[in-house]
This record gives C-alpha cells, structure tokens and sequence, in this order.
C-alpha cells in the first residue's frame, strides 16, 4: 500500500422533479497512479458518511450505501445492497430504502471473508436497525444474513 493516499469526493446537484439529484464521482491519487473508484446519482444529498479507512489492506471508501474497496494491484469493487443475492426480495417485503435509509458504519475484512454492516437512518417502526451482508469469496459476491 502507498504511503499516501488522498481520496476525492465530487458531488455534483442537477435540478430535477420532484426531488434534484446528486452525482458522486471518487477518485484516488497514490503516488503517480490517479483511479476512477466509481460514480453514481441519486436523490440523497449525503457524500461519504465515513473517512475513508484501510482495512486488511484495502482503502474502503463509504458513501451512503454505496462502497468502493481499492488496492493498487486489483480491480475496484463497488457495492451496495441491490448487488447481493436476494435483496431486493428482502426489500421489497419489509418496505426498505437501501439507498437512503441505511448507511454504511462497519467494514470488516479477514481474508476471504469480507462482513458490511449497515444501521438504520430513518427507519420506520417494524424496519430492521441493522442489515449485514457476508462474502466468502474476498469481495466478489454478496449475501445478505438476516
């Protein structure tokens, strides 16, 4: 890993109805090297909910709900709830927001076994407070344990 790092963070706010939206491009300097980590729009106005951290050896950036792992060697990862199995059937029976209700606050990575852990923002009565989504394949793949 470079001994520094510096993570940018651009949000830009187009005007739109009912609600503007917000798109997020992140990009990180190490040394001479410069990479796109990833981009996405939405209605949320948040950016990184979270410095960005090293753990086990990756540089994990938080936005929201969306996460961008990066090692100089390896490709981006980039995730968010609606990329794990079975999300989107878990969401829709409970009424869930993944995008705006729940935030990233805990990574956790021991080799192949990678756990992220989302708390609730504004949920509603009956909304679980927490979600947790497991890898056992280093990051490739999602699952989400109830």
């Amino acid at each position: 890993m470079p001994e520094m790092i510096l993570v940018e963070e651009q949000i830009y706010r187009e005007e739109s109805f009912p609600d503007p939206r917000y798109e997020r491009i992140y990009h990180v300097q190490a040394g001479n090297q410069r990479v796109e980590l990833g981009r996405y729009t939405d209605e949320a106005a948040n950016g990184m909910t979270i410095p960005p951290q090293i753990v086990d050896r990756w540089l994990v950036v938080m936005s929201g709900a969306h996460i961008f792992f990066w090692q100089p060697d390896a490709d981006v990862r980039h995730f968010h709830p609606y990329v794990a199995d079975d999300w989107v059937d878990y969401a829709q029976e409970r009424q869930l927001n993944g995008h705006y209700d729940y935030v990233v606050t805990t990574v956790r990575i021991d080799g192949m076994e990678w756990q992220i852990i989302y708390d609730c923002t504004a949920c509603l009565t009956g909304q679980p407070a927490r979600l947790r989504f497991v890898s056992v394949d280093g990051g490739q793949t999602f699952r989400m344990v109830p």
